[in-house]
């Protein structure tokens, strides 16, 4: 029984009083969890009424990670076998999504080949970013692939994961990077597998503000989702409708 196991650790955060405590058992057939409860006397027994599991993909399931952003909203993600999984949970510790969000698959072997990953996103939670390791079949994971994905609306939607052209040690999940951002640059920690020392990697994530598909880097006016690369060019309004600089 129980929710945890010491040799793969939980994550802890917090929103005000409401705190959101993550674990997992990856024993086979295990389970992920989400826990939430308001801080007091009651704690105990509130994050026993407000577990929420987390079953998708196969085998064995934990590695858990979350990130509470400046909204309150807490993201959430956990491996299964080869797999990465991803949730988001609003601020008063109600689950968004129906069904968890596969971000990553074919993610390799190692001891326990359960996907290994990290969360973070940014204070009004429209941006989401989440790393993965893809291992390279050794016991501990130590010489793995790093990728990484984003989403732009609130972890609706996810690009294809890309790879970071870094190598990281995951330790057999007790060394999985960190993720803090500061703003729209994610910093993300990790142990170098080259040197064995720790490093740092910021990722900085174009925004899409005005929703038309294009990001703030080639869009030039991202407030206006009718000005962006392809538009129709109206020749007498005064706007560069297709930003050709024109």
């Amino acid at each position: 029984g129980g929710i945890w196991r010491a040799d793969t650790g939980i994550r802890m955060r917090s929103n005000g009083n409401r705190l959101f405590l993550a674990s997992g058992v990856p024993d086979p057939g295990g389970t992920a969890y989400l826990l939430h409860a308001e801080a007091g006397g009651g704690l105990v027994g509130e994050l026993v009424a407000n577990t929420w599991s987390h079953t998708s993909g196969s085998e064995r399931r934990g590695f858990v990670d979350t990130y509470v952003d400046g909204v309150g909203h807490a993201h959430f993600t956990y491996g299964a076998y080869h797999e990465v999984y991803y949730n988001r949970y609003d601020p008063w510790g109600e689950r968004v999504f129906d069904s968890d969000i596969r971000l990553g698959d074919g993610l390799g072997d190692w001891h326990m080949s359960t996907g290994l990953s990290a969360v973070g996103a940014s204070d009004d939670g429209e941006t989401v970013v989440a790393v993965m390791l893809v291992a390279n079949g050794s016991q501990q994971a130590s010489d793995s692939d790093l990728l990484w994905a984003y989403s732009l609306d609130s972890g609706q939607h996810w690009n294809e994961p890309e790879d970071l052209g870094v190598n990281t040690n995951g330790g057999e999940g007790r060394l999985r990077p960190r993720i803090v951002a500061v703003g729209n640059d994610f910093l993300r920690f990790y142990k170098d597998s080259s040197s064995g020392s720790i490093q740092r990697m910021t990722m900085y994530v174009e925004r899409d503000d005005d929703g038309d598909g294009y990001t703030s880097d080639v869009d030039c006016d991202d407030d206006d989702p009718t000005v962006h690369p392809g538009a129709s060019e109206e020749c007498t309004d005064g706007v560069d409708n297709d930003c050709d600089g024109d």
